[in-house]
């Protein structure tokens, strides 16, 4: 998974009849790359023109940040429903392995851990498989 930093990266391409006329960080919580004005033409840039693209840059970086913070957001919120999903799996297979072999939960799981180890394969797929077995 890439960090909010690298997702909100920014890569330009250049043209070779462009010159870059002004480079300046966008602002945020820290560098996020660089906002170049390009011009086809030689251009004396007035203040009033860097303060707009100062501003320009700044509601860039915000906006990149806000990008890669909806992205982090849901790579987790995806990872978490996983696990819940894989949880409730283990969670019956342990109720089925102490029903049928009379453990208590730790033992039910150290020993689905165990098959898994041994078997050299997903606790998730053990678990499965005993529940499978069980119906």
């Amino acid at each position: 998974m890439s960090s909010p930093h690298e997702a909100g990266r920014v890569r330009a391409r250049v043209r070779q009849d462009h010159q870059p006329a002004r480079r300046l960080p966008p602002a945020g919580r820290g560098p996020v790359g660089t906002c170049n004005i390009l011009s086809a033409e030689p251009k004396n840039w007035s203040e009033a023109d860097a303060g707009a693209i100062r501003a320009y840059a700044s509601a860039l970086g915000t906006l990149l940040w806000i990008v890669a913070d909806a992205h982090a957001s849901s790579v987790l919120a995806s990872q978490l429903q996983y696990a819940l999903e894989q949880r409730v799996v283990v969670e019956q297979a342990k109720g089925v392995l102490m029903e049928r072999e009379g453990m208590d939960s730790r033992q039910a799981f150290e020993r689905l851990r165990a098959t898994a180890r041994s078997s050299q394969r997903k606790l998730i797929d053990v678990a499965a498989e005993v529940i499978k077995d069980a119906g």
